[in-house]
């Protein structure tokens, strides 16, 4: 069986060792095993003897934490066990995108229009609006109403055309800034749609 050999760095008030792993015996496993059990993560003995429970638990901890899942104690895990490292990395949100494509399906003079542009990411209730150019006469946007928030749907062209042509409109979707910051987020496309008589 493997012991734990603690090499201490006299530069530095952490901790430096070899990765502390399945086989590894001794006070530091036991400490590391205590750590684990306190926040939730050991069930089993506090017996200093690195088994496949012991593995199991620094796994999670490892998952929990945004760490490499080796089940194997490194540098990083350790300091994050000892609360050293005490915040994880922030989940990134993912940015704001209209995703439909273009050009929209054509329409009809005196027919019902009804077509959904989607947007993905973000963190807040979607506003759709034109930036720039116009809809066909007859066509509007329409919101759904939503009962939750934050309200991310999808904005529909909807109505019922009266002059053919082809019209090219910029669609922006935007949502309120994030906490902390002042900047408005949004994404912006640009569609064409053709009406024929």
């Amino acid at each position: 069986m493997a012991q734990v050999n603690m090499i201490y760095s006299s530069s530095s008030s952490s901790q430096n060792f070899s990765k502390i792993k399945l086989g590894a015996k001794g006070a530091e496993v036991r400490n590391i095993q205590q750590i684990l059990k306190t926040k939730g993560f050991y069930w089993g003995k506090i017996d200093g003897s690195y088994g496949p429970m012991t593995r199991s638990a620094v796994r999670n901890f490892q998952i929990n934490n945004n760490l490499t899942a080796t089940g194997e104690v490194d540098n990083n895990t350790f300091a994050q066990l000892k609360g050293i490292k005490t915040t994880p990395p922030s989940p990134k949100t993912p940015p704001l995108t209209i995703t439909s494509y273009s050009p929209l399906s054509d329409g009809r003079v005196g027919y019902a229009y009804n077509n959904s542009i989607f947007a993905t990411g973000g963190s807040d209730s979607y506003f759709w609006r034109i930036a720039s150019g116009i809809l066909p006469p007859g066509l509007s946007l329409t919101s759904a109403v939503c009962i939750t928030t934050p309200c991310q749907v999808p904005v529909t062209i909807t109505g019922t055309p009266t002059t053919p042509g082809t019209y090219i409109f910029l669609l922006e979707v935007s949502h309120n800034p994030p906490v902390g910051s002042l900047s408005l987020i949004k994404a912006t496309k640009q569609f064409i749609l053709t009406i024929y008589r």
